[in-house]
């Protein structure tokens, strides 16, 4: 993986107004093409989102906003390409003073945190990179994406009787 993402856009904390500042996301072909390659897509069709950057108190700036793409991947099932679309919500607080290594374990003594405390990300030489932050998460068996919200959706057929008497079929 490089240390340049394939789809930077960084802003200037200072340069906010007071009110804040839409960002429209809207990659190119080669920056589509570039996420695709390392995610180990067939294909990203698109990707865009509408985000919101505020200034807050205390040197802290708040993004939020929604994004959406449509992916081409391999079911892994059947093979066969699968077009799949993903939208989700984005909320995130970055300050000057945090610490970029928060949350990771830099000590060998073991130190008590509370999970549910979120610390705002670095803004890095008066800057904010919104793509920069990249989690991941499961989709499938191999499936991964890179996500900042998760959220639960009931299978089509969950009910284990009707999953069973298929199994029993086969």
């Amino acid at each position: 993986m490089t240390d340049t993402p394939e789809f930077s856009r960084p802003y200037k904390v200072d340069a906010l107004p007071p009110k804040g500042r839409t960002v429209d996301l809207d990659p190119g072909a080669d920056e589509l093409a570039a996420i695709a390659e390392r995610l180990d897509l067939i294909a990203l069709n698109s990707l865009d989102g509408e985000l919101k950057l505020r200034p807050e108190m205390g040197r802290q700036v708040s993004l939020s906003g929604s994004i959406r793409a449509e992916i081409v991947q391999t079911c892994v099932v059947s093979g066969e390409p699968l077009t799949t679309t993903i939208a989700f919500d984005v909320e995130r607080t970055f300050a000057e003073d945090a610490d970029p290594l928060a949350g990771l374990n830099t000590s060998d003594e073991d130190e008590l945190t509370d999970p549910d405390l979120e610390e705002p990300d670095p803004i890095v030489d008066g800057r904010i990179d919104m793509m920069k932050y990249r989690p991941i998460a499961r989709m499938g068996y191999m499936d991964y994406t890179v996500v900042d919200n998760v959220f639960s959706m009931d299978r089509p057929d969950d009910n284990m009787d009707t999953v069973a008497a298929r199994h029993k079929a086969v």
